[in-house]
């Protein structure tokens, strides 16, 4: 049974439902910041199955915003599933868009295991459709573990660099500058200076916080206590250990 991406609008009403389902083993969690824009940008990086939003007393989101919130998410990605947890006196006039459904929240393992049934019944989603490839969540994964989230500039162009790696979209023999950087560049229609120092920034901050079990998983012994690898040390490493888990 594949793992599914749940993306939860990130406040304190619903982090133990996060919790709950993250314990689950079927879903893999994440947080973004809180506003549409917080949202829309998160929705675009990590491509999620699903997203929860809690609407109503006891949460940060009022009942006037939360409908213009899911049409911009629909607009965006017009097959994402949405549900919408409805905290104390929720109400709305306004018809709800295909794909939402309202789940009223009486407690935090009720609400978990209500989503839960809902994506894994969901023909959409547990069918032959799918939202992304293995190796995309895998990639997903590995960088999240290596504390590589949505809020360094650099993640999604780690993560493009490396499902073009895995792909053979690029050759690992070639230098950085003559194919990731020109590739990412194009894309996101910066210049390819911009796309190498944003992932060196990337490494560099994140390389200072990870845990010293997971950097020796992946990295070895040797790296302990040094400093962090350049740019093209660091992929190769990680698209290693991605090539390993694809066998």
């Amino acid at each position: 049974m594949k793992r599914m991406r749940v993306l939860f609008l990130a406040e304190e009403s619903m982090s133990k439902v996060a919790g709950e389902l993250y314990s689950s083993g079927l879903i893999e969690v994440m947080k973004c910041s809180e506003g549409v824009m917080g949202l829309l940008s998160t929705v675009f990086v990590y491509d999620p199955h699903a997203v929860v939003i809690a609407a109503g007393s006891g949460s940060k989101t009022d009942d006037k915003e939360v409908m213009p919130m899911i049409a911009a998410l629909k607009k965006t990605r017009k097959r994402l599933k949405v549900f919408l947890v409805a905290m104390g006196t929720f109400k709305t006039d306004v018809p709800l868009p295909e794909g939402v459904s309202i789940i009223r929240h009486f407690s935090t393992r009720q609400t978990a295991e209500e989503i839960l049934i809902k994506m894994y019944t969901d023909e959409d989603l547990s069918g032959t459709l799918s939202f992304g490839s293995s190796v995309g969540e895998e990639v997903y994964a590995v960088l999240e573990e290596l504390g590589i989230t949505a809020k360094y500039s650099g993640q999604p162009y780690m993560v493009d660099a490396l499902k073009a790696l895995l792909g053979g979209e690029i050759n690992p023999g070639c230098s950085l500058s003559k194919s990731v950087y020109p590739m990412i560049a194009e894309k996101y229609k910066i210049s390819p200076e911009n796309a190498a120092r944003s992932i060196r920034r990337t490494i560099v901050r994140s390389w200072a916080n990870i845990d010293p079990d997971i950097k020796n998983k992946y990295f070895g012994i040797l790296y302990d206590g040094r400093k962090n690898p350049g740019n093209r040390e660091y992929l190769m490493i990680v698209y290693d250990k991605l090539k390993r888990i694809e066998m």
